[in-house]
């Protein structure tokens, strides 16, 4: 697994540990805005992931790794090739995980659990996760967040304090409050902000946007990582853009962002932080980046039903594929998180050929195991994390959950016990 950030997350984040050891959050005080924030997060599909995360997710946790040379027919050096449908290639997801039918799993709350509880354990998390309010980082430590009035769905170590994104935003131009902490545990800044926080391959540079108040103008920040450097960073403004989603790093440094723009919509563009931007037309959204081989992944401009992979500096298609949607690269950018576009939510999630388009597995979780799901991530270069739940029963009542783990190969394990519903998880921002 790539871990290799873990170390350097938690080195300089344990030195404000002790200071933090009684910030927790008072849920009881907070059910009636947590349980709305977890039905948000649930009930968003793996479409909502894939647009948003990234990682987060995600995802969503400072590492990744090189790639390789798989000697693919066509590959990115091949130019554009148009993928075959989804229907040329095979489904290769798991085995059903109970003996009674899926359809009748996603209406039966006590069967689904029970499938749930039954599926195999498997090893703990591979990546830095938040649950319960304290982060369970992959060496099987944990640290505590920072005391906050508001439930915090979104945190990065930063400077050996943290970034957290809270859900008690009530501007238009943002949907998180970003508050930063130092390393004793006290409130530096707090700013309207876009809910996504991006590293890059190497985990030393974090990205985020906020809304300049006082100056009416988003800007984009790039700075080093928990423990890097010092300072703030490099900052760009992001001009006539309301909401601006960071997406990922490409070539040397460079952040591509999805800026939205009152009465046109979202488009996607790079910039370098010397106020260089340029446009990527081919792309209408984005959704991942691929740093070691400069690629883009999102939907093709117009009705957002065609995947498509382009080079990162210069916009060119080096594969679409039609009816899917693509979610993150892995991070040795050899697969691709991708969703059958018109499929029934919650839709059936697939890891691609991130060099072909072609489909590599592929699981149906409400049809098979009677579960929805809201963050997908890589946990490494060869499996998923699935923030999974499950499906029956009404908004008002808790819906049992679990990390759950999807490999190359369609094995479909548990990664954590089954929460009853009580509280969430989310995962620290990774490439």
């Amino acid at each position: 697994m790539n871990n290799h950030g873990n170390d350097k997350l938690h080195s300089a984040l344990s030195s404000s540990s002790d200071v933090m050891a009684d910030s927790r959050l008072d849920f009881g005080a907070m059910e009636k805005q947590a349980r709305g924030i977890r039905r948000r997060r649930r009930i968003g599909t793996g479409v909502a992931a894939a647009a948003v995360l990234a990682v987060i997710a995600v995802p969503t946790t400072l590492a990744l790794n090189q790639g390789d040379d798989r000697g693919s027919e066509r590959g990115p050096a091949d130019g554009t090739s148009q993928v075959p449908d989804a229907s040329e290639s095979p489904d290769k997801g798991s085995d059903k995980g109970s003996d009674k039918g899926g359809a009748q799993l996603a209406d039966d709350k006590a069967a689904a659990t029970q499938a749930l509880e039954d599926l195999p354990a498997g090893d703990a998390p591979g990546v830095d996760y938040v649950y319960e309010n304290t982060v369970h980082v992959a060496d099987g430590s944990t640290l505590p967040l920072p005391q906050t009035q508001a439930s915090i769905i979104t945190a990065a170590g930063y400077h050996g304090g943290w970034l957290v994104g809270t859900a008690d935003n009530e501007g238009i131009n943002g949907d998180v409050t970003l508050r930063q902490f130092d390393a004793q545990g006290t409130e530096v800044s707090a700013t309207e902000a876009a809910g996504s926080l991006v590293v890059s391959n190497d985990g030393t540079q974090l990205a985020w946007w906020t809304w300049n108040q006082k100056d009416k103008v988003g800007e984009l920040h790039s700075a080093g990582a928990s423990g890097m450097g010092e300072g703030d960073g490099a900052v760009q403004e992001t001009g006539k853009a309301s909401y601006v989603l960071p997406v990922g790093y490409v070539g040397v440094g460079e952040l591509v962002f999805q800026p939205t723009v009152e009465g046109v919509g979202p488009t996607v563009k790079v910039a370098d932080f010397t106020d260089n931007v340029r446009d990527i037309d081919t792309l209408g959204s984005a959704s991942g980046t691929d740093q070691i081989n400069n690629r883009i992944a999102g939907q093709a401009p117009g009705d957002g039903l065609t995947g498509r992979v382009v080079d990162g500096t210069t916009g060119e298609e080096i594969w679409h594929k039609d009816g899917w949607r693509l979610g993150r690269f892995s991070p040795d950018g050899t697969h691709l998180i991708a969703y059958e576009a018109n499929s029934p939510d919650p839709q059936p999630i697939a890891i691609l050929d991130a060099a072909t388009g072609e489909v590599v597995t592929q699981i149906n979780l409400h049809d098979e195991h009677g579960l929805g799901y809201g963050d997908v991530v890589w946990e490494d270069d060869d499996s998923l994390l699935v923030n999974a739940y499950v499906f029956a029963g009404t908004d008002a009542e808790p819906h049992p959950g679990a990390l759950l783990r999807l490999g190359l190969d369609g094995d479909l394990e548990r990664a954590t016990d089954v929460d009853p519903g009580t509280d969430f998880w989310f995962f620290l921002p990774r490439s």
